[in-house]
């Protein structure tokens, strides 16, 4: 496992200690077009947690997976690291479809 102390933890996500960075996040986060397509995919979402709650995917609390915008891009990086590369948490086999949209979607949060 690679770490470091806190007191040089910017080497790893600096963007998290930014407080332009968080405010600007918190705007967005509450915009109206990330509320939209929070809106507009809720139903989607849901269905992915369907399927990663009946295949027994949980959080690493435990919990089932997060599957909030908020958090999608964490969901994304799941499927892409389990279904390309075969290494992380097991993921469900869900459809190419499903998968086209869960990229697309981590996509979509990612070029913000």
């Amino acid at each position: 496992m690679y770490s470091v102390d806190d007191n040089n933890d910017y080497t790893i996500r600096a963007y998290s200690k930014c407080p332009m960075y968080n405010d600007a996040l918190s705007t967005w986060y509450s915009s109206p077009e990330f509320l939209s397509k929070s809106d507009d995919t809720a139903a989607f979402r849901k269905g992915i947690r369907d399927q990663l709650d009946a295949f027994g995917a949980a959080s690493s609390s435990g919990g089932s997976l997060d599957t909030s915008l908020l958090n999608w891009y964490n969901v994304y990086d799941a499927f892409n690291v389990y279904r390309t590369y075969g290494v992380g948490a097991p993921m469900p086999n869900i459809s190419d479809a499903d998968y086209a949209a869960v990229t697309d979607l981590g996509y979509w949060l990612e070029v913000w």
